[in-house]
Protein backbone atom coordinates (compact mmCIF):
# COMPACT_ATOMS: atom_id res chain seq x y z
CA UNK A 1 0.00 0.00 0.00
CA UNK A 2 1.49 3.32 -1.34
CA UNK A 3 1.63 6.44 1.16
CA UNK A 4 -1.43 8.15 -0.56
CA UNK A 5 -3.65 5.08 0.23
CA UNK A 6 -2.74 4.65 3.98
CA UNK A 7 -3.19 8.49 4.31
CA UNK A 8 -6.69 7.60 2.59
CA UNK A 9 -7.22 4.38 4.80
CA UNK A 10 -6.34 6.94 7.84
CA UNK A 11 -8.86 9.27 7.10
CA UNK A 12 -11.59 6.48 6.65
CA UNK A 13 -10.51 5.64 9.61
CA UNK A 14 -10.54 8.38 11.92
CA UNK A 15 -14.38 9.40 10.09
CA UNK A 16 -15.45 6.10 10.84
CA UNK A 17 -14.45 6.43 15.07
CA UNK A 18 -16.36 9.62 15.20
CA UNK A 19 -19.55 7.18 14.81
CA UNK A 20 -18.56 3.93 16.65
CA UNK A 21 -19.47 2.38 19.40
CA UNK A 22 -17.34 3.59 22.55
CA UNK A 23 -14.92 0.67 24.07
CA UNK A 24 -14.78 -0.38 27.46
CA UNK A 25 -11.35 -0.45 28.05
CA UNK A 26 -9.96 1.71 30.31
CA UNK A 27 -8.92 5.14 28.88
CA UNK A 28 -5.31 5.56 27.33
CA UNK A 29 -4.35 8.59 28.85
CA UNK A 30 -2.49 11.27 27.03
CA UNK A 31 -0.03 13.82 26.85
CA UNK A 32 3.10 15.53 25.88
CA UNK A 33 7.16 15.87 26.95
CA UNK A 34 7.77 19.54 27.34
CA UNK A 35 10.50 21.08 29.49
CA UNK A 36 9.42 24.65 28.06
CA UNK A 37 6.72 23.92 30.63
CA UNK A 38 9.65 24.92 33.32
CA UNK A 39 10.64 28.41 31.90
CA UNK A 40 6.90 30.16 32.53
CA UNK A 41 6.17 32.75 34.72
CA UNK A 42 3.03 31.38 35.90
CA UNK A 43 4.16 28.40 36.57
CA UNK A 44 2.90 27.07 33.03
CA UNK A 45 -0.42 27.51 33.89
CA UNK A 46 -1.87 29.03 30.53
CA UNK A 47 0.30 26.37 28.71
CA UNK A 48 -1.46 23.53 30.93
CA UNK A 49 -4.62 25.27 30.26
CA UNK A 50 -4.16 24.42 26.25
CA UNK A 51 -3.29 21.07 27.00
CA UNK A 52 -6.10 19.74 29.20
CA UNK A 53 -8.28 21.53 26.84
CA UNK A 54 -6.86 19.19 24.12
CA UNK A 55 -7.54 16.33 25.98
CA UNK A 56 -4.32 15.99 26.90
CA UNK A 57 -3.57 14.92 31.24
CA UNK A 58 -0.12 13.90 31.41
CA UNK A 59 3.45 15.85 31.40
CA UNK A 60 6.69 14.71 31.14
CA UNK A 61 9.32 17.12 32.83
CA UNK A 62 13.09 16.82 32.72
CA UNK A 63 14.66 17.15 35.79
CA UNK A 64 19.10 16.94 35.89
CA UNK A 65 21.39 15.19 38.19
CA UNK A 66 24.76 16.90 38.03
CA UNK A 67 27.34 15.17 40.07
CA UNK A 68 29.41 18.02 40.42
CA UNK A 69 26.44 18.78 43.04
CA UNK A 70 24.93 15.64 43.80
CA UNK A 71 22.67 16.91 46.18
CA UNK A 72 21.32 20.17 44.25
CA UNK A 73 18.00 20.38 42.40
CA UNK A 74 18.55 21.36 39.53
CA UNK A 75 16.66 23.84 37.87
CA UNK A 76 14.59 24.01 41.53
CA UNK A 77 12.74 27.05 40.98
CA UNK A 78 11.20 26.57 37.60
CA UNK A 79 9.73 23.39 39.25
CA UNK A 80 9.01 24.72 42.31
CA UNK A 81 6.26 26.90 40.20
CA UNK A 82 5.51 24.44 37.37
CA UNK A 83 4.52 21.40 39.62
CA UNK A 84 2.10 22.67 42.11
CA UNK A 85 0.14 24.54 38.64
CA UNK A 86 0.16 20.99 37.44
CA UNK A 87 -1.22 19.18 40.49
CA UNK A 88 -4.24 21.77 40.46
CA UNK A 89 -5.18 20.94 37.30
CA UNK A 90 -5.04 17.37 37.76
CA UNK A 91 -2.45 16.92 35.23
CA UNK A 92 -0.13 13.78 36.02
CA UNK A 93 3.47 14.41 36.30
CA UNK A 94 6.57 12.15 35.13
CA UNK A 95 9.85 13.29 36.02
CA UNK A 96 12.24 11.97 34.13
CA UNK A 97 15.44 11.96 36.70
CA UNK A 98 18.62 12.23 33.50
CA UNK A 99 22.19 12.20 34.47
CA UNK A 100 23.52 15.48 33.59
CA UNK A 101 25.92 14.17 31.41
CA UNK A 102 26.29 10.71 29.22
CA UNK A 103 29.18 9.49 31.93
CA UNK A 104 27.83 11.73 34.53
CA UNK A 105 27.25 8.06 36.83
CA UNK A 106 29.82 5.77 35.31
CA UNK A 107 32.58 8.28 36.00
CA UNK A 108 31.74 9.61 39.23
CA UNK A 109 32.58 7.23 42.32
CA UNK A 110 30.02 5.49 43.95
CA UNK A 111 27.61 7.24 41.35
CA UNK A 112 25.00 4.52 41.29
CA UNK A 113 23.85 5.39 44.79
CA UNK A 114 24.61 9.09 44.59
CA UNK A 115 21.92 9.34 41.75
CA UNK A 116 19.33 6.98 43.83
CA UNK A 117 19.83 9.49 47.14
CA UNK A 118 19.22 12.23 44.72
CA UNK A 119 15.96 10.60 43.04
CA UNK A 120 14.55 10.18 46.89
CA UNK A 121 15.42 13.65 47.09
CA UNK A 122 13.72 14.75 44.47
CA UNK A 123 10.21 12.62 45.52
CA UNK A 124 10.14 14.01 49.24
CA UNK A 125 10.69 17.65 47.65
CA UNK A 126 7.56 16.85 45.69
CA UNK A 127 5.13 13.79 47.57
CA UNK A 128 2.40 14.65 45.21
CA UNK A 129 4.66 13.16 41.94
CA UNK A 130 4.28 9.52 41.93
CA UNK A 131 5.91 8.29 38.38
CA UNK A 132 10.09 8.76 38.15
CA UNK A 133 11.58 7.65 34.88
CA UNK A 134 15.32 6.66 36.25
CA UNK A 135 17.34 7.68 33.17
CA UNK A 136 16.40 8.37 29.55
CA UNK A 137 17.47 6.02 26.11
CA UNK A 138 20.16 3.98 28.38
CA UNK A 139 20.84 2.09 25.00
CA UNK A 140 22.27 5.14 23.20
CA UNK A 141 25.76 6.63 23.51
CA UNK A 142 24.20 10.24 23.63
CA UNK A 143 22.76 9.63 26.99
CA UNK A 144 24.40 6.57 28.58
CA UNK A 145 28.70 5.25 28.61
CA UNK A 146 29.90 3.45 28.06
CA UNK A 147 27.97 1.11 25.64
CA UNK A 148 30.53 -1.12 24.97
CA UNK A 149 34.01 -2.01 27.56
CA UNK A 150 37.39 -1.77 25.42
CA UNK A 151 36.58 -5.47 24.66
CA UNK A 152 33.90 -4.79 22.37
CA UNK A 153 31.37 -6.83 24.57
CA UNK A 154 28.07 -4.44 25.79
CA UNK A 155 27.75 -3.53 29.04
CA UNK A 156 25.35 -0.38 28.93
CA UNK A 157 22.26 -2.79 30.27
CA UNK A 158 24.72 -4.31 33.24
CA UNK A 159 25.78 -1.08 34.31
CA UNK A 160 22.10 0.56 33.72
CA UNK A 161 20.56 -2.56 36.21
CA UNK A 162 23.12 -1.09 38.85
CA UNK A 163 21.34 2.07 38.65
CA UNK A 164 18.08 1.18 38.16
CA UNK A 165 18.06 -1.00 40.61
CA UNK A 166 19.26 0.68 43.32
CA UNK A 167 17.06 3.89 42.74
CA UNK A 168 13.84 1.81 42.83
CA UNK A 169 15.04 0.05 46.44
CA UNK A 170 15.78 3.53 47.41
CA UNK A 171 12.27 5.26 46.16
CA UNK A 172 10.33 2.32 47.61
CA UNK A 173 11.81 2.65 51.28
CA UNK A 174 11.01 6.43 50.95
CA UNK A 175 7.32 5.87 49.58
CA UNK A 176 6.32 2.45 48.36
CA UNK A 177 3.57 4.42 46.20
CA UNK A 178 6.17 5.72 44.11
CA UNK A 179 5.77 4.53 40.62
CA UNK A 180 9.39 3.58 39.39
CA UNK A 181 9.56 3.25 35.33
CA UNK A 182 12.51 1.91 34.06
CA UNK A 183 14.27 1.60 30.67
CA UNK A 184 13.30 4.76 28.71
CA UNK A 185 14.74 2.87 25.81
CA UNK A 186 15.50 4.82 22.07
CA UNK A 187 13.88 2.31 19.72
CA UNK A 188 17.39 1.77 17.38
CA UNK A 189 20.27 0.80 18.22
CA UNK A 190 23.09 -0.81 15.85
CA UNK A 191 24.40 -3.06 18.36
CA UNK A 192 27.94 -2.51 17.08
CA UNK A 193 30.99 -1.25 19.05
CA UNK A 194 33.04 -0.21 15.98
CA UNK A 195 30.69 1.91 14.87
CA UNK A 196 31.81 4.76 12.78
CA UNK A 197 29.71 6.45 14.98
CA UNK A 198 26.44 5.74 17.30
CA UNK A 199 27.93 2.47 18.85
CA UNK A 200 24.68 1.77 20.35
CA UNK A 201 22.32 -0.79 21.42
CA UNK A 202 18.98 -2.25 20.24
CA UNK A 203 16.00 -2.41 22.11
CA UNK A 204 15.55 -6.27 22.23
CA UNK A 205 19.29 -6.65 23.00
CA UNK A 206 19.01 -4.62 25.82
CA UNK A 207 16.00 -6.17 27.57
CA UNK A 208 17.85 -8.97 27.04
CA UNK A 209 21.13 -7.63 28.76
CA UNK A 210 19.62 -6.37 31.80
CA UNK A 211 17.74 -9.70 32.38
CA UNK A 212 21.17 -11.57 32.10
CA UNK A 213 22.37 -9.15 34.60
CA UNK A 214 19.49 -9.52 36.99
CA UNK A 215 19.73 -13.09 36.81
CA UNK A 216 23.54 -13.12 37.50
CA UNK A 217 22.70 -10.77 40.47
CA UNK A 218 20.60 -13.36 42.20
CA UNK A 219 17.93 -10.21 42.85
CA UNK A 220 14.43 -11.74 43.91
CA UNK A 221 12.61 -8.20 43.91
CA UNK A 222 11.53 -5.86 41.16
CA UNK A 223 13.31 -3.15 39.58
CA UNK A 224 10.64 -1.34 38.21
CA UNK A 225 6.79 -0.71 38.05
CA UNK A 226 6.44 0.50 34.29
CA UNK A 227 8.17 0.12 31.22
CA UNK A 228 9.05 3.47 28.99
CA UNK A 229 9.96 3.20 25.55
CA UNK A 230 9.91 5.59 22.29
CA UNK A 231 8.10 4.28 19.56
CA UNK A 232 9.39 6.55 16.98
CA UNK A 233 9.19 6.20 13.16
CA UNK A 234 12.34 5.76 10.70
CA UNK A 235 13.89 8.81 10.64
CA UNK A 236 14.67 7.91 6.83
CA UNK A 237 11.13 7.19 5.79
CA UNK A 238 8.93 9.80 8.18
CA UNK A 239 6.24 9.15 5.45
CA UNK A 240 5.47 5.44 6.44
CA UNK A 241 2.93 5.18 8.54
CA UNK A 242 2.47 4.20 11.98
CA UNK A 243 2.08 0.38 11.05
CA UNK A 244 5.14 -0.02 9.84
CA UNK A 245 7.62 -1.06 12.35
CA UNK A 246 11.17 -1.35 12.29
CA UNK A 247 13.02 -4.81 12.04
CA UNK A 248 14.48 -6.42 14.43
CA UNK A 249 16.31 -6.05 16.72
CA UNK A 250 14.70 -2.79 16.62
CA UNK A 251 11.39 -2.03 17.17
CA UNK A 252 8.76 0.57 16.22
CA UNK A 253 4.74 1.26 17.09
CA UNK A 254 3.51 -2.16 16.08
CA UNK A 255 5.93 -3.78 17.77
CA UNK A 256 5.23 -4.04 21.20
CA UNK A 257 4.88 -8.13 21.20
CA UNK A 258 8.64 -8.34 20.00
CA UNK A 259 9.41 -6.09 22.90
CA UNK A 260 7.20 -8.25 25.27
CA UNK A 261 8.79 -10.72 24.24
CA UNK A 262 11.93 -9.81 24.91
CA UNK A 263 11.00 -9.11 28.58
CA UNK A 264 9.53 -12.14 28.86
CA UNK A 265 12.54 -14.03 28.01
CA UNK A 266 14.41 -11.96 30.26
CA UNK A 267 12.11 -12.07 33.06
CA UNK A 268 10.09 -14.89 33.35
CA UNK A 269 10.66 -16.92 36.59
CA UNK A 270 12.51 -14.08 38.29
CA UNK A 271 11.24 -11.76 41.03
CA UNK A 272 10.27 -8.71 38.02
CA UNK A 273 6.60 -8.87 37.19
CA UNK A 274 6.15 -9.33 33.46
CA UNK A 275 3.13 -7.99 30.74
CA UNK A 276 -0.16 -9.27 31.19
CA UNK A 277 -1.11 -12.21 28.80
CA UNK A 278 -4.31 -12.21 26.62
CA UNK A 279 -6.00 -8.83 26.61
CA UNK A 280 -5.74 -8.17 30.45
CA UNK A 281 -3.56 -5.29 31.41
CA UNK A 282 -2.10 -6.49 34.98
CA UNK A 283 1.64 -6.65 35.58
CA UNK A 284 4.07 -4.26 33.85
CA UNK A 285 2.47 -1.64 31.65
CA UNK A 286 3.93 0.73 29.06
CA UNK A 287 4.82 4.10 29.77
CA UNK A 288 5.86 5.55 25.84
CA UNK A 289 7.03 9.08 27.27
CA UNK A 290 8.11 10.07 23.99
CA UNK A 291 6.78 9.64 20.24
CA UNK A 292 6.09 11.58 17.37
CA UNK A 293 6.29 12.33 13.61
CA UNK A 294 8.47 15.84 12.72
CA UNK A 295 6.62 18.17 10.06
CA UNK A 296 7.42 20.09 7.04
CA UNK A 297 7.88 23.55 8.12
CA UNK A 298 9.32 25.65 4.83
CA UNK A 299 7.04 27.68 4.58
CA UNK A 300 5.87 28.37 7.96
CA UNK A 301 6.87 31.66 10.57
CA UNK A 302 9.11 31.60 13.24
CA UNK A 303 11.86 28.52 12.33
CA UNK A 304 15.25 28.91 11.24
CA UNK A 305 18.08 26.34 10.27
CA UNK A 306 18.19 23.16 8.24
CA UNK A 307 15.94 20.29 8.57
CA UNK A 308 17.88 17.20 9.85
CA UNK A 309 15.28 14.17 8.95
CA UNK A 310 12.57 13.71 6.68
CA UNK A 311 8.88 15.36 7.64
CA UNK A 312 5.22 14.60 7.16
CA UNK A 313 2.34 17.91 6.46
CA UNK A 314 0.49 18.47 9.34
CA UNK A 315 -2.75 16.92 8.31
CA UNK A 316 -0.49 13.44 7.99
CA UNK A 317 0.73 14.44 11.50
CA UNK A 318 -2.33 14.62 12.77
CA UNK A 319 -3.64 11.35 11.25
CA UNK A 320 -0.26 9.18 12.28
CA UNK A 321 -1.30 10.55 15.77
CA UNK A 322 -4.47 9.77 15.44
CA UNK A 323 -3.89 6.20 14.47
CA UNK A 324 -1.44 5.43 17.48
CA UNK A 325 -3.77 6.68 20.10
CA UNK A 326 -6.28 4.30 18.53
CA UNK A 327 -3.99 1.40 18.56
CA UNK A 328 -2.76 1.94 22.19
CA UNK A 329 -6.24 2.75 23.56
CA UNK A 330 -7.06 -0.70 22.56
CA UNK A 331 -4.30 -2.53 24.76
CA UNK A 332 -4.75 -2.84 28.04
CA UNK A 333 -1.26 -2.77 28.37
CA UNK A 334 -0.58 0.42 27.23
CA UNK A 335 -0.79 3.08 30.22
CA UNK A 336 -0.14 6.47 28.73
CA UNK A 337 1.27 8.06 25.85
CA UNK A 338 3.50 11.00 25.02
CA UNK A 339 4.13 13.24 22.48
CA UNK A 340 7.18 15.37 22.24
CA UNK A 341 6.78 18.20 22.02
CA UNK A 342 3.80 19.99 22.71
CA UNK A 343 5.02 23.22 20.30
CA UNK A 344 7.99 22.67 17.86
CA UNK A 345 11.38 24.10 18.52
CA UNK A 346 12.39 27.11 16.54
CA UNK A 347 16.17 25.20 15.12
CA UNK A 348 15.01 23.19 12.26
CA UNK A 349 18.04 21.05 13.94
CA UNK A 350 15.96 20.00 16.62
CA UNK A 351 12.29 18.68 17.08
CA UNK A 352 9.06 19.39 14.77
CA UNK A 353 7.13 17.09 16.74
CA UNK A 354 4.86 19.11 18.10
CA UNK A 355 0.89 20.37 17.99
CA UNK A 356 1.78 23.77 17.85
CA UNK A 357 4.08 25.53 15.54
CA UNK A 358 6.95 27.68 16.61
CA UNK A 359 5.06 31.38 16.76
CA UNK A 360 2.10 28.77 18.86
CA UNK A 361 -0.28 28.41 16.44
CA UNK A 362 -2.37 25.08 16.11
CA UNK A 363 -1.44 22.67 13.19
CA UNK A 364 -4.03 21.27 11.22
CA UNK A 365 -3.08 17.88 12.49
CA UNK A 366 -4.54 19.17 16.23
CA UNK A 367 -8.05 18.24 15.86
CA UNK A 368 -7.48 14.97 14.61
CA UNK A 369 -5.59 14.27 18.26
CA UNK A 370 -8.55 15.86 20.45
CA UNK A 371 -11.33 13.28 18.73
CA UNK A 372 -8.69 10.26 18.63
CA UNK A 373 -8.20 10.79 22.51
CA UNK A 374 -12.38 11.31 23.14
CA UNK A 375 -12.99 8.25 20.53
CA UNK A 376 -10.59 6.06 22.91
CA UNK A 377 -10.29 2.18 21.64
CA UNK A 378 -13.22 1.94 18.93
CA UNK A 379 -11.87 -2.12 17.97
CA UNK A 380 -11.28 -5.36 19.33
CA UNK A 381 -9.16 -5.38 22.78
CA UNK A 382 -5.23 -6.36 21.57
CA UNK A 383 -4.10 -9.67 23.16
CA UNK A 384 -0.45 -11.22 23.73
CA UNK A 385 0.53 -14.22 24.42
CA UNK A 386 4.32 -15.18 25.03
CA UNK A 387 5.99 -17.42 22.43
CA UNK A 388 7.84 -20.74 23.08
CA UNK A 389 8.68 -20.82 19.52
CA UNK A 390 11.17 -18.85 17.04
CA UNK A 391 9.54 -15.81 15.44
CA UNK A 392 9.18 -16.45 11.89
CA UNK A 393 11.12 -19.80 12.11
CA UNK A 394 10.86 -21.53 8.69
CA UNK A 395 12.15 -23.96 6.60
CA UNK A 396 12.31 -24.00 2.73
CA UNK A 397 13.05 -27.45 0.95
CA UNK A 398 14.54 -27.40 -2.34
CA UNK A 399 15.19 -31.22 -1.95
CA UNK A 400 14.93 -33.65 0.84
CA UNK A 401 19.13 -33.06 1.23
CA UNK A 402 18.88 -29.26 0.37
CA UNK A 403 16.92 -26.81 2.32
CA UNK A 404 17.29 -23.60 3.61
CA UNK A 405 16.78 -21.98 7.35
CA UNK A 406 15.56 -18.26 8.05
CA UNK A 407 13.68 -16.49 11.14
CA UNK A 408 12.70 -13.05 12.10
CA UNK A 409 14.93 -12.89 15.04
CA UNK A 410 18.56 -14.13 15.50
CA UNK A 411 18.70 -17.84 16.19
CA UNK A 412 21.03 -21.26 16.18
CA UNK A 413 20.58 -24.44 14.40
CA UNK A 414 21.13 -28.04 14.83
CA UNK A 415 20.45 -29.75 11.71
CA UNK A 416 21.14 -33.49 12.12
CA UNK A 417 21.42 -36.22 9.22
CA UNK A 418 19.63 -38.98 10.72
CA UNK A 419 20.30 -42.87 9.32
CA UNK A 420 17.00 -44.41 9.33
CA UNK A 421 16.52 -48.15 10.25
CA UNK A 422 14.90 -50.55 8.45
CA UNK A 423 11.01 -50.11 9.38
CA UNK A 424 9.01 -46.97 8.43
CA UNK A 425 9.14 -45.61 11.84
CA UNK A 426 11.01 -42.11 12.50
CA UNK A 427 14.17 -43.02 14.43
CA UNK A 428 17.65 -44.60 13.98
CA UNK A 429 20.86 -43.09 14.40
CA UNK A 430 22.89 -39.62 13.91
CA UNK A 431 25.07 -39.50 10.70
CA UNK A 432 26.27 -36.23 11.05
CA UNK A 433 25.37 -32.61 12.82
CA UNK A 434 25.18 -29.19 11.46
CA UNK A 435 25.36 -26.12 13.61
CA UNK A 436 25.26 -22.49 13.56
CA UNK A 437 24.10 -19.26 14.23
CA UNK A 438 22.15 -16.33 11.72
CA UNK A 439 21.01 -13.22 12.03
CA UNK A 440 17.37 -12.51 11.59
CA UNK A 441 16.27 -12.16 8.10
CA UNK A 442 19.14 -13.73 7.06
CA UNK A 443 18.70 -17.35 4.65
CA UNK A 444 21.14 -19.75 5.54
CA UNK A 445 21.80 -23.51 3.54
CA UNK A 446 23.39 -26.15 6.21
CA UNK A 447 26.03 -27.97 4.06
CA UNK A 448 27.38 -31.39 4.26
CA UNK A 449 31.27 -31.01 3.37
CA UNK A 450 33.75 -33.67 3.17
CA UNK A 451 31.64 -36.28 4.05
CA UNK A 452 30.32 -39.33 2.42
CA UNK A 453 27.15 -41.05 2.82
CA UNK A 454 26.97 -44.92 3.62
CA UNK A 455 24.43 -46.24 1.15
CA UNK A 456 20.52 -46.47 3.06
CA UNK A 457 17.82 -44.32 3.92
CA UNK A 458 18.03 -40.95 5.66
CA UNK A 459 15.77 -37.48 6.93
CA UNK A 460 17.15 -34.30 8.22
CA UNK A 461 15.87 -33.03 11.74
CA UNK A 462 16.18 -29.66 12.21
CA UNK A 463 15.83 -26.99 15.46
CA UNK A 464 15.90 -23.94 15.38
CA UNK A 465 17.03 -21.69 19.49
CA UNK A 466 16.20 -18.17 19.88
CA UNK A 467 19.62 -16.89 20.60
CA UNK A 468 17.56 -14.22 22.62
CA UNK A 469 16.12 -17.39 24.87
CA UNK A 470 17.03 -20.97 24.23
CA UNK A 471 13.83 -22.01 25.95
CA UNK A 472 12.01 -21.17 22.68
CA UNK A 473 12.46 -23.58 20.00
CA UNK A 474 10.98 -24.56 16.69
CA UNK A 475 11.76 -28.11 14.92
CA UNK A 476 11.51 -29.29 11.38
CA UNK A 477 11.84 -32.39 9.98
CA UNK A 478 12.53 -32.92 6.46
CA UNK A 479 11.73 -35.74 3.85
CA UNK A 480 13.50 -39.12 3.63
CA UNK A 481 15.48 -39.79 0.80
CA UNK A 482 17.89 -42.89 -0.25
CA UNK A 483 21.38 -42.71 -0.87
CA UNK A 484 22.56 -45.88 -3.06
Amino acid sequence: MGTRQRILALLAAVAAACVAVASPHAALRVGVAEDAAKGYADGGDAFLSQLTGSGLSVLRLTVYWDPTQPTTIQEKASLDRALPVAEARSVTVILSIVPQRATSISSTPNGPDLYAAYCVQVARTYPWVKYLLVGNEPNQPRFWRPQFDASGARVAAANYLQVLSRAYDALKAADPAINVLGLGLSPRGNNRARAVSNGSTAPVTFIRDLGVAYRASARARPIMDYAAFHPYPNPGAAADAPDKGLQWPNAGVPNLDRLQQAFWDAFHGTGQPLFGEGAAGDGVRWIFDESGWQTETRHAVGYFGDENTQTVSEEVQGLFYADVIGRYACDARVAMLLFFHWADEADRDRMQTGLLRADGSAKAGAPYVRNAIVGGCRGAATSWTHATTVAGARVSWKKARWFSLQAEEEFTYRASLVRLGGSRKAGGSVARTITGTTKAYWKVWPRLRGFKLRPGRYAFAVTLRSAMNPERETSFTGGRFTQR
